[in-house]
């Protein structure tokens, strides 16, 4: 039995949750780590197809209990693991193949990841999201949508607590703390990070926000809209404040539609159509809505606008200062910060803009 882990495992574990094996993340049974062989090859992953090719200069870890003696796997480096670790940790992916379940990887990557690289992946593994291991392009749109969730934040947290002497952990239970779950596409991922994370951390401090979870409309308001239960992005109900994220696929209508097809022209103008009419409806109960594209989310100017016109509508609301609320932005060596930060979750070609 091979017992993968660390990036490679989060290869497999994304390859199961975009459906490249015939079984659901849910449907695979859990088990806990086992010792591998002593000595041999890798198993051919036929179950996954080309998505099991790591990606260039990717190294293969396979997890072992700490023995006397490190097992020699040829292609594979081998990680001893010398905590006892919770019932369970890992996922059973295939035969004689042990993947690292959700939130061993979490505490595991810890080592490696950037820490709002951390939260991310946390986010991700709680949202209904997964990047494709075969390829993502601009603006996540090589992802799975619209899948359940591998893990909770609860989930997280409780392993973290499990085990207290593992290598890593320490900055994992820091990251958890800002887990996020809900998130439906690594954009997503990456505004409502940087809408709430401490100004510390590179953020705008606005705390934890609700992330498209069912809303109840009260019965005295009902009469003013087209719907009974609405699911707002980026939500803070503390503030009336609903964040919108528009992909850039929402705005192909207003681009022109040249070279789609009659049905698929139908099917963007009444999703453009209903978007409007919601964002109509979700307005008309007192709530703030902000849309924001994909551009928006490319340069610090353009995310510290959309900060200061939040700033100033807590402001509105709270009856606070703006100016108080504004001075979080600090100055140009704070907003350089902020970039670096922000940036890091955007496709590897826009980082540097």
């Amino acid at each position: 039995m091979f017992a993968y882990t660390g990036t490679y495992a989060l290869r497999l574990l994304r390859a199961i949750r975009c459906g490249y094996l015939a079984h659901a993340l849910d449907d695979l049974p859990r088990e806990d780590l086992c010792t591998p062989p002593t000595c041999g090859y890798l198993p051919e992953l036929h179950e996954f197809g080309e998505a099991a090719a790591p990606a260039e200069g990717e190294r293969i870890a396979i997890a072992s209990p700490a023995v006397q003696r490190r097992p020699r796997i040829q292609g594979a480096s081998c990680e001893l693991i010398s905590v006892d670790l919770p019932e369970g940790a890992f996922v059973r992916a295939a035969r004689d193949v042990l993947v690292a379940g959700p939130e061993l990887l979490f505490v595991r990557l810890a080592r490696e990841l950037e820490f709002r690289e951390l939260v991310a992946l946390g986010c991700e593994l709680c949202g209904s999201y997964s990047p494709d291991p075969l390829g993502a392009s601009e603006e996540g749109s090589g992802c799975a949508y619209q899948i359940k969730p591998a893990t909770t934040p609860a989930a997280i947290k409780a392993f973290i607590a499990a085990v207290p002497s593992m290598h890593g952990v320490s900055r994992a239970r820091q990251a958890a703390e800002y887990v996020l779950s809900g998130s439906a596409s690594p954009m997503e991922t990456m505004l409502a990070l940087q809408l709430s994370l401490p100004v510390a951390r590179g953020g705008y401090g606005l705390g934890a926000p609700v992330l498209n979870e069912l809303q109840d409309v009260p019965a005295s308001q009902q009469a003013l809209t087209n719907m009974r239960h609405f699911a707002p992005d980026i939500f803070y109900p503390e503030y009336a404040l609903d964040v919108e994220y528009e992909s850039n696929e929402a705005h192909i209508f207003a681009r022109g539609m040249s070279g789609i097809g009659p049905k698929t022209r139908r099917e963007i103008v009444a999703k453009v159509n209903n978007d409007k009419r919601r964002m109509r409806d979700i307005q008309a109960l007192g709530i703030r809505v902000m849309q924001v594209t994909y551009d928006d989310c490319l340069s610090i100017e353009s995310l510290d606008r959309i900060a200061r016109q939040i700033y100033q509508h807590i402001a509105q609301v709270r009856g606070l200062r703006y100016s108080n609320l504004s001075r979080r932005l600090g100055g140009l060596s704070d907003a350089s910060y902020r970039w670096s930060q922000a940036s890091m979750l955007l496709p590897t070609k826009r980082r540097s803009r």
